[in-house]
């Protein structure tokens, strides 16, 4: 809207666009650049556009652009990503010092290195310490940074894979689980894994291992999950491949579930 007429009296006449101007903004869009030409159109009305330099100007564009863009890749990952809590991050419910967790390895696990590298997470605790929670921070933090997930219950990982093997679908189930940039595995340890499913895990992350990064939690410490596995060789060959070099954040303190 202008501001005043010379008289200083307000003006409620609409601003409005040039035919060329116009011209160039639907080009844009036609080209797929929906934010960058909203962005122009509003520079363009904008009666202070002047007094700014190209560059800012040309910044401004590119970054609105860019910006929809990873908000809209964002927002595709996390519809894939099958996150128990989709609001999770490093808050203070995390951060609390209760939880003994280390900060340096914190600060250390923020940086999505691990999951560019294949590396493994461990996290476990005691039910309602917030593990999955925690996982689920992790999961949005890469995804904020452009790598897929996916999160699954150990027991629904299994059922996954069983009924992929019943419709002979079992090697597509496990290029799938390969393909994801972080595989986010929660509740292990809550069944006894029989011969048939020790496989299947086995199979899955030695696909994965030094290629693709997997998160782990577990109400039960490492050094008991053997009691999990009734196949001690393909306890051995998956534990090589989970605990092995792995991080590991051990939280504690009281429960997070409300009472």
């Amino acid at each position: 809207l202008k501001a005043t007429n010379d008289k200083g009296v307000l003006n409620m006449e609409e601003e409005k666009l040039t035919t060329d101007e116009m011209v160039l903004c639907d080009r844009l869009r036609r080209m797929k650049f929906s934010a960058m030409a909203t962005a122009l159109e509003d520079m363009l009305l904008d009666p202070l556009s002047p007094n700014r330099t190209f560059e800012e100007k040309i910044t401004d564009l590119i970054n609105s652009e860019w910006n929809k863009r990873t908000e809209k890749r964002f927002l595709k990952l996390l519809s894939k990503a099958n996150l128990k809590f989709t609001d999770a991050a490093f808050d203070d419910k995390i951060k609390n010092p209760e939880r003994n967790i280390d900060m340096q390895l914190f600060s250390r696990l923020i940086t999505c290195d691990w999951i560019r590298e294949g590396r493994v997470l461990i996290i476990t605790g005691k039910t309602g310490t917030g593990k999955s929670y925690l996982a689920c921070a992790f999961a949005i933090l890469a995804m904020r940074k452009d790598y897929s997930a996916f999160y699954v219950s150990a027991n629904r990982l299994q059922e996954m894979a069983d009924l992929a093997d019943r419709e002979g679908d079992f090697l597509s189930f496990c290029d799938k689980m390969t393909k994801v940039d972080l595989l986010i595995i929660d509740d292990f340890g809550l069944m006894t894994l029989d011969s048939t499913k020790c496989m299947r895990l086995f199979t899955i992350l030695d696909a994965r291992e030094k290629r693709k990064a997997t998160l782990v939690t577990s109400q039960i410490p490492v050094k008991d999950w053997y009691e999990t596995f009734s196949d001690m060789t393909y306890a051995d060959a998956c534990l090589d491949r989970l605990a092995k070099g792995s991080f590991r954040i051990a939280l504690e303190g009281p429960s997070l579930r409300p009472e």
